[in-house]
């Protein structure tokens, strides 16, 4: 040590500090060991303990010196390419490149190297540094970056829906990390968009002989979520450590393709398994024997079950972008379409049964009317939907018609015997109707109840008249005094018990006109009564007009004539619109009745 301590010195002496500057760099390495052999020389032995690996070594443990411990650390990279020709540095980067590859070091002597075959190739601030190298050993490197892929990337799974989202997320993982790594080695020398590319369109090359397969509608969707969720999330190739530039880099085209690929099979998927289910709720609609109780899941299973189905699959769509989001909802319109077509088919087949369909099922089948109606409409979101409307509304139609049917069966007995017999009461044909529709309550919408009640109201209000108008005004009058009086307490009772099995229906004016006519025996009273009355019955016309005044008794027929005739005349309503009240033309209509002072039609 002494030896290399007074070489040291010489060589210090002769250089000076000029000769410094041009001193071959060959002799570096002597020159360093010069400079720590003379400050040795006053480094004092009890210091000397850390220049050793073992703090208190033993006597046989062999004591290196600081000189050899600290060279062995110095990178020698710099003086060793720089006497390498442009060749010969080639190879040696693509010999660390290899060996970087294969899990080797990614510390600063690789970096310095890749720094400097970089630098030899190409201005410092070159955009493109691939396009800098030799294109031979460019091409080379690109072979070992592919052959590293093809070793690193985890191999495809089984058919199992489980190994294939397992399998999306080793690619995930494995990929990130690989890149992780190299990324700081590589980036800056502008090696690390091949490896990119190469990790990009093997990754899609994979996918591509998933999509080949006899993929599930779940297996095929979850491809497609994971490409277009993922891939350039911040948790794969978006991740904050890696360059913000790899999304330009990559092939976007070779990405969009297989996009618009995954998504035909999972529309073509999607539109057979939705046709296959909805299929199943028809079969068991066909098999099931007609609804009779509301108790259970039996009365609201068909329109919840396609309803619950689709929205699934559209709730789906929404997690990806709108096209689809939106090919996906025409497809269920599509589908849903062919559904009602064969449901509508088999109800109206049910109806031809009259024996088969009570009371229940029929409200059943007005609610899986109004609710598919619905759904319908928000499934197009805003676009024509009228041929599905069309289908479901001629259905309650249908159904309505059966449904007052039933009541007919029921009213026109009841209301026979009340009119008929001398101690009948109307009570007990409300108890009935009250009966029938005790479960229109289990139709989910508002509107769709008030409607099947209202039509019911107006039916059995026109058959009280129908069963009045059979009977005796005089047998009647015997009976109970003043008919009008009592046909008003019926109307009063009849709306009671409608308006209580739907809130909202409006009190019928039929029946109570009716009272007001047989109550008044003066003719120009009865003009006006049924001018300003008659004109608010939708139903009323001149022929029921006229036999209600000849059913009343008390009016010769030149009488009932001249009211008829004036009514028609002075019908309040508006030729265009129905209004009550407003005269197309001539002088207002209460200028003809003395009765009625000109003040007064305010």
């Amino acid at each position: 040590m002494m030896g290399l301590d007074a070489q040291g010195e010489s060589d210090m002496a002769k250089q000076g500090p000029k000769g410094k500057k041009v001193q071959r760099k060959n002799s570096i390495t002597d020159m360093i060991k010069g400079k720590l052999g003379s400050i040795l020389k006053d480094v004092k032995i009890t210091n000397q303990k850390s220049l050793y690996k073992d703090e208190h070594p033993s006597e046989d443990t062999e004591v290196k010196p600081l000189t050899e411990v600290t060279c062995s650390k110095i990178p020698e990279v710099d003086q060793e390419t720089d006497n390498l020709g442009l060749e010969e540095l080639g190879d040696k980067a693509l010999q660390v490149l290899t060996e970087l590859l294969q899990g080797g070091s990614t510390k600063e002597p690789t970096a310095n190297l890749l720094k400097s075959w970089r630098n030899a190739n190409g201005p410092k601030h070159h955009e493109v540094w691939s396009s800098c190298y030799p294109a031979d050993w460019f091409c080379n490197y690109a072979q070992k970056v592919e052959e590293h892929v093809k070793q690193t990337f985890p191999p495809l799974p089984t058919e199992d829906t489980e190994e294939l989202n397992s399998y999306l997320e080793q690619v995930r993982k494995v990929v990130l990390d690989e890149l992780l790594r190299l990324a700081p080695v590589l980036r800056e020398p502008g090696l690390l968009d091949c490896v990119v590319d190469r990790y990009h369109c093997y990754t899609f090359s994979q996918l591509d002989l998933l999509l080949q397969r006899n993929l599930s509608r779940e297996q095929a969707y979850c491809l497609l979520c994971w490409v277009l969720l993922v891939y350039l999330s911040d948790a794969f190739l978006g991740h904050p450590n890696l360059p913000n530039t790899f999304i330009k880099q990559i092939d976007l085209l070779l990405f969009t393709k297989w996009v618009q690929k995954a998504e035909s099979q999972v529309q073509a998927r999607v539109k057979e398994d939705i046709s296959t289910h909805l299929q199943k709720i028809l079969e068991r609609e066909e098999n099931a024997a007609p609804c009779s109780s509301t108790q259970g899941d039996d009365f609201n299973s068909l329109s919840k079950d396609v309803i619950q189905y689709l929205n699934t699959v559209t709730k789906k769509a929404e997690r990806l972008h709108g096209t689809f989001m939106s090919s996906m909802r025409a497809l269920c319109c599509q589908t849903l379409h062919k559904f009602l077509e064969s449901y509508t088919e088999l109800e109206k087949r049910r109806l031809l049964k009259h024996e088969e369909t009570g009371m229940v099922h029929l409200f059943r089948t007005c609610n899986n009317c109004s609710q598919l109606r619905q759904f319908a409409s928000q499934l197009s979101a805003g676009e024509r939907s009228d041929s599905v409307h069309c289908m479901l509304d001629d259905l309650g139609s249908k159904v309505k018609q059966h449904q007052l049917k039933t009541v007919s069966q029921v009213a026109k007995v009841s209301l026979k015997k009340y009119f008929k017999e001398e101690n009948a009461q109307l009570d007990e044909f409300l108890t009935k109707m009250q009966n029938l529709f005790a479960d229109v309550s289990a139709v989910c919408d508002q509107d769709t109840r008030n409607d099947l009640v209202k039509s019911a109201y107006e039916h059995v209000t026109s058959l009280y008249q129908q069963q009045m108008l059979l009977s005796k005004h005089q047998h009647l009058e015997d009976r109970w005094g003043s008919v009008g009086d009592r046909v008003q307490r019926d109307a009063e009772s009849l709306h009671a018990t409608f308006s209580k099995l739907s809130v909202g229906v409006e009190k019928s004016v039929d029946l109570l006109t009716v009272s007001q006519i047989l109550n008044c025996s003066d003719v120009e009273g009865l003009m006006l009564t049924c001018t300003m009355n008659l004109s608010q019955r939708r139903n009323s016309n001149e022929t029921q007009l006229r036999s209600l005044l000849r059913w009343k008794g008390d009016l010769p027929k030149t009488k009932i004539q001249e009211v008829v005739e004036t009514v028609k005349e002075l019908s309040p309503t508006d030729e265009v619109h129905g209004d009550p009240l407003t005269a197309a033309t001539g002088p207002p209509w209460y200028q003809r009745f003395s009765c009625i002072r000109p003040q007064c039609a305010y």
